[in-house]
């Protein structure tokens, strides 16, 4: 009794929230709308309205809609975080630093690129408590050896000095991406491995899940795009899973093509994937499919017991999906797309 009352508010927060999600068809309304303006009047009879309402009234650019769109994922995050609190919060709160991650990534390709700081400043989510990077300090670095000294007091500072070797030798960020979005990945597999009995199986379950799904996408690009040897595509996949162990990794790693790697998966992702060989992109297509795969799960996880990390993990998730598909709106609106065009690149596709 005493565990039901504890988490009974809590679970009622989040399902208040998960029932102010978009439905389908509104995001099908919105990409059908004849332009921005319209869409952000229709956005005010949803759970953005406040967000909506401040933007028409300026006549805010699609950029300053998107950062927008950005600050009310953090939002998201930070509300999600306080609702839960104790270990549950603590995972939620490292999958929130994904978006700090992006951020980082955002000011190396800068760097690399010798682009301006005024280019880049534009383009960071605030994340306010939930990161601790010294931003204003990495926008002034002059070069990747001064980032990684100027976040050597960091989780991810040993991580970039560890990969800038072979960022001198090759000139590209692909290693030092991989290396930081290994490092992200694995620090969230840890926190959630200090959580207890339920909560624990529900979190290996379902964030294992999407390691799956990143392994996956990983391998079909590593091999079909970058060329990668089997050897380096098992050194760039996650030790973790839950379906997808280090055997699968290796078998589908050293497929030949689209149709070699899907079917060395095991269930339910080579049925998923096993007509994607015919399918235009098949690479883009494997990442669309997974994605519509991981907001499946998530919405069966919120029908499970009510008092578990599930149902702040699904929320997120599904949170990150609604803001995706935002984004290929705007886009659409942006670049003049037919809506078949954006509804066919949505995540949480019904």
């Amino acid at each position: 009794m005493i565990r039901v009352f504890r988490y009974s508010r809590p679970n009622a927060e989040l399902r208040g929230m998960i029932s102010r999600l978009l439905t389908t068809e509104q995001l099908r309304a919105l990409a059908a709308s004849p332009d921005l303006e319209e869409a952000l009047r229709l956005l005010m009879a949803t759970a953005y309205e406040t967000m909506a309402t401040g933007l028409l009234e300026r006549g805010a650019t699609t950029e300053e809609v998107e950062r927008a769109m950005s600050g009310n994922l953090v939002a998201s995050y930070r509300r999600t975080v306080s609702i839960v609190g104790g270990r549950q919060g603590a995972v939620v709160e490292q999958m929130a630093r994904r978006l700090e991650l992006e951020n980082l990534k955002t000011i190396l390709r800068a760097k690399a690129r010798g682009e301006s700081v005024d280019a880049v400043r534009t383009l960071i989510v605030p994340m306010e408590e939930l990161s601790d990077l010294p931003y204003d300090e990495m926008m002034r670095a002059e070069d990747l050896e001064a980032m990684a000294r100027t976040l050597a007091n960091t989780e991810f500072g040993p991580v970039l000095s560890a990969a800038l070797p072979r960022y001198e030798a090759e000139r590209t960020l692909f290693p030092v991406e991989v290396a930081l979005d290994l490092h992200y990945y694995r620090k969230l597999w840890q926190v959630a491995q200090l959580l207890f009995g339920n909560d624990l199986r529900v979190a290996r379950r379902i964030i294992g899940i999407r390691y799956d799904s990143l392994n996956i996408d990983w391998i079909v690009r590593y091999r079909l795009i970058y060329q990668l040897s089997p050897e380096e595509i098992f050194n760039y996949t996650l030790p973790h899973g839950w379906r997808v162990d280090n055997a699968v990794v290796r078998r589908a790693a050293s497929g030949e093509g689209i149709e070699d790697v899907t079917s060395a998966l095991p269930n339910p992702y080579r049925d998923l994937l096993s007509a994607v060989g015919s399918l235009p992109d098949p690479v883009e297509r494997t990442g669309l499919i997974l994605r519509r795969y991981l907001s499946a799960v998530a919405r069966l996880s919120l029908a499970g017991h009510p008092f578990q990390i599930g149902v702040a993990l699904a929320y997120m998730w599904l949170k990150e999906a609604e803001l995706h598909d935002l984004r290929v709106v705007l886009e659409a609106k942006r670049y003049g797309f037919p809506v078949e065009m954006a509804t066919d690149r949505f995540w949480r596709a019904a």
